[in-house]
């Protein structure tokens, strides 16, 4: 059963609605293919709000979702021995601390102040991470940066 809604041929977006979640079952679903994680008590709006990106290809398990379960993500995959700091991605310093921000949580607002740079430069160096990753949301870039110890 592992990964079979991540490998299947249909697209399939499941959201898992729960009273509570631990990180590490958080990390065990995405593996398994989940694109969301919802609180059952979450308001009608946020609700529909999460369905929509969902069905819109993102995934959402919140900020906190996001970040938290970096450390059993890491456990999880497995780490490399060595760190490769993007060299074999070919990619810059700012797509570094671009990356290293998004694994904290940050938004492409956040950065843009931190960096003094607009919103739309934030999305370029973006696109430019996903085309030189093969990634296409930033839960997969997450997941990628751990597994490879890009950050």
């Amino acid at each position: 059963m592992k990964c079979e809604l991540a490998n299947a041929t249909t697209p399939v977006r499941t959201i898992i609605l729960t009273a509570a979640i631990e990180k590490a079952q958080i990390a065990a679903a995405i593996q398994l293919g989940a694109r969301g994680v919802v609180p059952k008590d979450a308001a009608r709006d946020v609700w529909l709000e999460r369905i929509r990106n969902v069905i819109a290809g993102e995934y959402w398990v919140g900020r906190e979702g996001v970040t938290d379960p970096v450390p059993e993500l890491h456990d999880r995959m497995g780490r490399p021995c060595a760190r490769s700091r993007g060299k074999p991605f070919k990619l810059t310093a700012r797509e570094l601390e671009v990356i290293e921000r998004i694994v904290a949580g940050y938004t492409k607002k956040d950065m843009a102040q931190r960096f003094s740079i607009s919103e739309r430069t934030v999305k370029h160096h973006l696109t430019s991470i996903f085309k030189k990753l093969g990634v296409s949301s930033n839960l997969e870039l997450v997941l990628f940066a751990v597994h490879h110890e890009i950050v």
